[in-house]
Formats: structure tokens, sequence, C-alpha cells
């Protein structure tokens, strides 16, 4: 048997639309494997602090990319994922 919320998510993605079910894919994903479950955690922490979406989706993303970076999977991603996350991380400074 699988996580006890996957039940919730499959259940709801017959219920409610895409941006829903989406956030409650995050809470069910793999939580015991940090370089994956940091980030996600990240994510939903820095959305509310921020009253910005889009803030907490790029420091999610630019906090996998440097995880998969210091745990040597880096050649596993696409390079996209590390070109966004420079992106994000220029327009933070930019920002600050």
């Amino acid at each position: 048997m699988g996580h006890p919320l996957a039940i919730c998510c499959t259940y709801s993605t017959h219920l409610h639309p895409f941006q829903f079910t989406a956030s409650l894919h995050n809470l069910c994903s793999d939580w015991h494997e940090p370089r994956v479950a940091i980030p996600g955690f990240l994510t939903i922490i820095i959305i509310p602090l921020t009253y910005s979406i889009a803030t907490g989706l790029s420091f999610g993303l630019i906090s996998f990319a440097v995880l998969e970076l210091a745990t040597g999977r880096g050649r596993r991603q696409h390079w996209m994922l590390y070109l966004l996350a420079v992106l994000f991380l220029i327009r933070f400074i930019y920002i600050a």
C-alpha cells in the first residue's frame, strides 16, 4: 500500500481542476528522498511567506538544481533546468 495521502490525491483528480491537484501531488511525492523533499518543502513554505506563487516555484526550482549538482546527479537532468535556475537567480539578484 502506498502513502495514505495518495488515496486522497488519486480521488481528488476526478473532482478538482489541475491547479488543485498539482499542489496535492507535491504533498504526496516522495518525502523520503531529501533531494526531492527539500525543494518541495521550500516551495510550500516560500509561497505563503512571499505572497507569490512565482517566487515560491522559482525558489524551489533553484534549490532543486543546486541539490542535483551537489549530489552529483547533475548530468541526469536536462540542461534547461539549470538555464532556468540561473535565470531565476539573476532575477532575484536584480530585484534585491
